[in-house]
């Protein structure tokens, strides 16, 4: 069989997609491609490596597409809807995210260069400084990953606590009855008598994706009302 990088990372994804990042060993991916193990090692020499490339692989498939459209706003989302998909997907990912080693050397390959190209992209065309745009993509990215970690922990607590959502309502309900009975909070309060009429997590995602964007929007015309031009292109590297 000829092999290809492509290929041994399918694999890999897969075997973590459904048994778990640490069951993606080379032993695993072989046989998962009806090879020798020791074909695999052409390819990627270490474990590590193999992590690196498989991170690599997930953040170039969630980069926002490669041309932008028209609309900023629409641009813009695209980056967040994009790493939602992806890492809800794959919610293993996130543990690699919080790990002490995913910010080394190995992890920055094309796949996080090209993610970060066509997400620098989508705000290329805004009329802000370098600084302000990247602002913007650490507040979408930023927001996305912390939405998606609360998905996948709530995930991961169905699949572990066998109880349903009414019963699970209604145990915290009890207990929080209980705390606001031993000191007063009229806000928490509120917020108990409107939780049934919270939005299923897509559209809670997508509302408060609107008032980052609505954010930008303001700036934008608060730029514009003061006449500001836009600020000059950064310098060009040497070659």
């Amino acid at each position: 069989m000829q092999l290809d990088l492509d290929q041994i990372l399918d694999a890999a994804i897969a075997i973590a997609d459904r048994e778990g990042p640490q069951a993606m060993t080379m032993r695993k991916i072989a046989h998962e491609l009806g090879v020798g193990a020791m074909s695999l090692y052409w390819y990627i020499p270490t474990k590590r490596e193999l992590e690196a490339q498989v991170l690599g692989r997930i953040f170039r498939d969630a980069s926002p597409p490669d041309a932008t459209g028209p609309d900023w706003r629409e641009n813009l989302a695209a980056i967040a809807r994009s790493a939602r998909a992806h890492f809800l997907k794959h919610p293993w990912v996130l543990d690699f995210l919080t790990s002490v080693t995913f910010l080394d050397e190995q992890t920055f390959g094309h796949g996080f260069l090209q993610h970060f190209e066509n997400s620098m992209r989508m705000v290329d065309s805004l009329p802000f400084s370098f600084a302000e745009k990247s602002a913007i993509l650490e507040a979408i990215d930023g927001f996305t990953q912390g939405f998606v970690f609360r998905e996948v922990l709530e995930q991961r607590r169905r699949e572990q606590v066998p109880e349903t959502d009414a019963e699970m309502h209604e145990r915290m309900a009890g207990r929080m009855e209980q705390l606001l009975a031993e000191r007063d909070y009229p806000l928490m309060r509120q917020f108990m008598a409107h939780d049934q009429e919270m939005p299923e997590q897509d559209a809670q995602f997508e509302a408060a994706l609107a008032i980052i964007l609505d954010g930008v929007e303001l700036r934008l015309q608060r730029m514009q009302a003061q006449g500001n031009p836009p600020p000059p292109p950064p310098p060009t590297l040497p070659h």
